[in-house]
């Protein structure tokens, strides 16, 4: 369990080197020292020298798990005014100058002066100086912790309103516009080979949204519920993000997130049961998490394209063709998690080591390459949610209002998409999910996310679609493709086939969203994955035949076009017997 404390003067030195090592590849210090060993030996004495000089002015606090020191925060009153240089340079600053190079330090100290000033001309705020954690610390979170169990509740109690920070990271940009804070200044510098970015951020307080609790359980689910609660508000609001106005589980922190060298990945096969992330420090560890099913439907690209910024962070330390060979291994893994999506997920991946070679070629690497992948991995994400968001609006004008619509499985983002669609358009429909053994995506995730956009609907077993879509009068079944061949054959989540079956004979249109694969000609190139066929003689945990009874789990199954109404994708709906069209209005 996390304890929270003031940093005792025989814990100065520990704290010192945890904060070194955590700066070490921050582009704020790699801009103007670029030699490691220099750089390292700067940040240790200077953090030793700024925890000296600030004894008795600022708050320094350590973050401890089991009595060890994970992180390291360093928080300024607003009557807080800096030491004079004769203070820094008698607590032994000339060590600085000694280890970097009079000219680096000056340059990075006039830098750092402009860029905190914007945070201390603020006259009633506290000031974040620092957050330093163990970059070997395991444990996804430790700064959203550090933030709202120990700060906010301390300044509150100080009787503060406003919390500030400034940072030049784009990834922390994210983390802390996550936890809260407004961006209220931005400028830039130029360096010798970069030009820094620095954005400062602040925030109002309100009274501490957290409790004191006595176990690591208790303190789990209140963390939990509180990222479910702001996840929520965040979508309510008008940030202007593409997953705005979507579902819970379909905002990208709650599909897959890099943060603080770890991708967290929203447990799919338990969810909404119980709201647990699977944890992945490596990029072969997220690969596992796509292939065991933790993420499915369109969850595996966003994750592959996290663990491709994990990655970046996991080999930070090589450089050129090194880094790239290593990036490119990532690459096959992540792509090859699962085999019947391999194409799919090589597009992903391919965008994704296209900026690295084109960072690489800008000079950049440690820090600075790993925030120019997270950019990357968030472009990708956006583009993939905006084809999902022109197809919904597409297929929403399908649907009547007072309508009923059946899916299948877990059409992610389409789905979603085509709900919003729904909402914004003021239409009424009701939705039916069969339940997609083995997994229940149908259950478990198509209905949380209609429930969670205010729809009417209804769960059946998957023994159920046949009758139901005459007797519940369904006005149309729609799917999510897994792979669309050019001859208008449609691979998708096994049961697909059948209720196409269904549809057709009752006279109810079927439209499949996604996008045809010119690299899937025919059925020959698409191998159909077959799982453990353990998983069919469970249901959740349960086991439900005798001792000795087979199973047997093909993954997806195969509907051929003259089942298929019509291909909804971002260009337009297609006939599923003519899909060169698609291709020519994308040239």
């Amino acid at each position: 369990m996390l304890t929270f404390a003031a940093m005792r003067a025989d814990e100065r030195e520990q704290c010192a080197v945890l904060s070194a090592e955590a700066l070490f590849d921050y582009v704020y210090f790699t801009a103007f020292i670029p030699n490691d060993k220099r750089r390292m030996n700067f940040l240790r004495h200077l953090m030793n020298v700024e925890f000296r000089v600030n004894e008795g002015l600022a708050r320094f606090f350590t973050v401890k798990d089991e009595g060890e020191i994970k992180a390291v925060v360093q928080l300024c009153p607003p009557d807080y005014h800096r030491p004079q240089d004769s203070e820094y340079l008698k607590a032994g600053f000339m060590k600085c100058y000694t280890a970097a190079g009079l000219s680096s330090v000056n340059q990075w100290l006039d830098t750092d002066r402009l860029a905190g000033m914007p945070c201390r001309d603020l006259e009633h705020a506290w000031f974040i100086s620092l957050i330093a954690v163990d970059r070997k610390y395991n444990r996804q979170g430790i700064g959203t912790r550090a933030i709202q169990e120990c700060i906010i509740p301390y300044v509150n109690k100080q009787g503060g309103k406003e919390l500030c920070l400034f940072t030049n990271s784009q990834v922390n940009c994210l983390f802390y516009e996550k936890n809260g804070f407004v961006r209220f200044h931005e400028q830039s510098f130029e360096t010798k080979s970069y030009r820094l970015s620095s954005c400062s951020y602040k925030m109002e307080l309100n009274p501490p949204v957290f409790s004191a609790v006595q176990t690591d359980e208790e303190m789990e689910d209140i963390i939990t519920r509180a990222e479910a609660e702001n996840a929520q508000a965040e979508a309510a609001a008008d940030t202007g993000r593409i997953d705005d106005g979507l579902a819970f589980m379909l905002r990208f922190e709650n599909v897959a997130w890099y943060s603080d060298g770890a991708v967290k990945i929203l447990d799919r096969r338990i969810y909404p049961i119980r709201t647990e992330y699977v944890t992945c420090t490596e990029y072969i560890q997220v690969a596992e998490a796509i292939a065991d099913m933790v993420t499915q439907s369109g969850g595996p690209y966003i994750a592959a394209a996290m663990g491709m910024v994990l990655a970046a962070y996991q080999f930070s330390e090589k450089e050129g063709d090194e880094f790239l060979q290593e990036m490119e291994k990532a690459a096959f893994a992540l792509s090859h998690a699962r085999p019947t999506t391999v194409e799919k997920m090589k597009i992903i991946t391919e965008s994704a080591l296209n900026a690295v070679r084109e960072g690489a070629g800008r000079g950049l690497c440690g820090i600075s390459m790993v925030d120019h992948m997270m950019r990357t991995a968030l472009e990708i994400a956006s583009g993939i949610y905006k084809n999902s968001l022109e197809t919904g609006k597409i297929l929403a004008e399908k649907v009547p209002d007072n309508g009923t619509v059946m899916t299948m499985c877990f059409a992610e983002t389409y789905i979603g998409y085509l709900l919003k669609a729904l909402k914004d358009s003021g239409k009424t429909v009701k939705v039916i999910c069969p339940e997609t053994r083995p997994y229940f995506q149908g259950a478990r995730l198509t209905a949380s996310v209609a429930r969670d956009m205010g729809f009417d609907v209804t769960v059946i077993t998957d023994n159920m679609p046949g009758y139901v879509m005459k007797e519940k009068n369904v006005d149309l079944f729609t799917a999510a493709a897994d792979v669309i061949t050019m001859d208008g054959h449609v691979i998708n989540k096994i049961g697909t086939f059948q209720m196409a079956l269904a549809a057709k004979h009752w006279g109810i249109p079927f439209y499949v969203t996604g996008n045809p694969h010119e690299e899937h000609v025919n059925m020959d190139s698409v191998v159909i994955e077959e799982r453990d066929p353990e998983a069919v003689l469970h249901a959740m945990d349960a086991k439900t035949v005798m001792e000795g009874v087979k199973g047997y789990y093909p993954a997806f199954d195969v509907t051929p076009p003259e089942l298929v109404t019509g291909i909804v994708t971002d260009k337009g709906i297609f006939a599923a017997n003519d899909l060169a069209g698609y291709f020519e209005l994308q040239r």
